[in-house]
């Protein structure tokens, strides 16, 4: 992840602590781990595993038995979630240097410098 455009991994780690720090994140422990926990699997080259099923059961805790298919949790607070990521950079967050963004439909988030260098 070591690029011009691409922030390091260490970056990214400093941008989701201050994210978390945040007033909305600090107050919904939910959303919180779900970021806490897709950023964490893709900065360890384990984007692949990121699902509405891992989700629901490692990181809201949710049985075994969890299906993603009738349960429409996961897919809620993934909504929930970018719309407080946009939130958080139009207002705390909009000096932050590192963009966290989770694309619609898809649950792995992407990262960038907020303002790229002209190449």
């Amino acid at each position: 992840m070591n690029d011009l455009v691409t922030p390091s991994k260490d970056e990214v780690l400093i941008q989701l602590k201050r994210v978390l720090a945040s007033k909305d994140f600090k107050s919904s422990a939910r959303l919180s781990s779900f970021l806490e926990y897709i950023v964490t699997k893709t900065l360890e080259g384990e984007a692949d595993q990121i699902k509405g099923y891992t989700i629901g059961v490692e990181a809201f805790g949710k049985d075994a038995n969890f299906d993603p298919d009738t349960d429409a949790s996961v897919r809620v607070e993934a909504s929930r979630l970018r719309k407080a990521l946009t939130l958080y950079y139009h207002e705390e967050g909009i000096s932050d240097p590192i963009v966290i963004r989770v694309p619609k439909g898809r649950y792995k988030p992407h990262f960038f410098y907020a303002k790229c260098p002209s190449l």
